[in-house]
């Protein structure tokens, strides 16, 4: 009897550890969907480790991805290889891999829509309401990715004509707050990297107040690494773009377009091999 009451106080001083730790560790790589429903409705947890090196975390879910709160995705300390995130559809009818409604952030961790689970996705990340509009990006959301890499971005796995982003911004977005893209590789991307352009389909006067892109590399980029356009109206105040330290390599004419966005700094930029 007294070895059951010690069993069942270790059990219960591990669950108020795993609890008070708000973390999770995902050991399946087929359970992805589900370690993010988990997060989006759980009020004491908030953080998922992935733990299988190399491993391919998807679900054939029929919906993408979805941040509706405060998520941190983070590869566990001490794996050899990154674990890998994408979609399997069977359907092919999901273009996306996430949609981000709320707080991200993402750190260690390869996101591939080209892999051999996959049909071939259009879009990595992709900020902006539910398609029924239920749903609305928070105002003031932030975007944090470091240490990932994002890679083989193309509609039906098309390098050549299909389209592809590893960030892209839908309309409808007022003023996200910060989006720090930090140590990140982009390779293989059919269309822009990262695309903020929207802003001239719909009213508002920024779409992010901060985006910092920094200490990262672009390979084989089909269009500008970074796309960034404002509004129009010189009253209102711009963002702080600051994009640093990236090299780019075997990739479009144009490194950056950023449209109608006083005071941004672009800095230190390797480019070789440039189409």
């Amino acid at each position: 009897m007294k070895k059951l009451y010690f069993t069942l106080a270790l059990l219960l001083r591990l669950l108020t550890q795993l609890a008070l730790s708000g973390s999770i560790e995902v050991t399946d790589p087929n359970l992805m969907k589900q370690a993010i429903d988990f997060l989006n409705t759980s009020a004491d947890f908030d953080t998922m480790y992935l733990t299988v090196p190399s491993g391919i975390y998807t679900t054939h879910d029929t919906l993408f991805y979805e941040i509706k709160t405060p998520i941190t995705i983070l590869a566990k300390p001490g794996l050899a290889e990154k674990p890998i995130i994408t979609h399997s559809d069977d359907s092919t009818s999901v273009l996306e891999m996430f949609r981000i409604y709320n707080d991200l952030t993402a750190e260690g961790v390869i996101f591939d829509g080209g892999c051999k689970e996959t049909y071939g996705l259009k879009y990595a990340l992709r900020v902006g309401n539910s398609p029924d509009e239920s749903i609305h990006a928070k105002e003031g959301l932030n975007i944090t990715l470091r240490n990932c890499e994002f890679r083989n971005i193309a509609r039906d796995k098309d390098y050549i004509s299909g389209e592809g982003h590893a960030l892209y911004f839908l309309k409808n977005i007022n003023t996200v707050g910060k989006v720090l893209i930090e140590n990140c590789t982009f390779d293989n991307i059919s269309d822009e990297a990262i695309r903020m352009t929207e802003t001239e389909k719909y009213a508002t006067t920024r779409c992010l107040d901060t985006l910092i892109v920094r200490n990262s590399t672009f390979i084989n980029i089909n269009a500008e690494c970074v796309r960034f356009y404002a509004d129009t109206d010189v009253n209102t105040p711009d963002a702080y773009v600051l994009i640093e330290n990236c090299t780019v390599n075997n990739s479009a004419p144009r490194f950056c377009y950023i449209k109608n966005n006083a005071g941004t700094q672009v800095r230190n930029i390797i480019i070789t091999n440039g189409r």
